[in-house]
């Protein structure tokens, strides 16, 4: 499940999403955050929780994912950290500032994660 911390981390989603319609990749920003919101969940839906809160790169997140605790029945433990990155197209115009690397050679618009 992906979880939103605050108010800013709201607006942020929206504020990408809103984006991502806008340049035809919404269904990719959607398939990535299924990805994270279902994380290690294949025999308990609720198994993780992917905290989600703005990344200083454009329409990018870092996110925290928790998983259930063992011992305290309804707690959460840390698990493990990462970024949901937004790569845009090398080359086109009005393209941010690239501020990770990307193996992927398609120069299509889209969310890679990276933990």
């Amino acid at each position: 499940m992906i979880t939103l911390p605050n108010k800013m981390s709201e607006d942020y989603l929206a504020e990408v999403k809103a984006q991502a319609k806008e340049r035809g990749i919404l269904e990719k920003l959607e398939k990535q955050l299924a990805y994270l919101g279902s994380y290690g969940c294949s025999e308990d839906p609720e198994y993780s929780q992917c905290v989600l809160m703005r990344d200083f790169s454009e329409m990018s997140f870092h996110f925290t994912m928790l998983k259930k605790a063992k011992d305290i029945k309804g707690t959460w433990e840390y698990w493990f950290s990462g970024a949901m990155i937004f790569y845009a197209g090398a080359g086109k115009p009005g393209v941010p500032e690239q501020f990770s690397v990307s193996l992927d050679t398609t120069n299509e618009d889209r969310w890679e994660v990276h933990t």
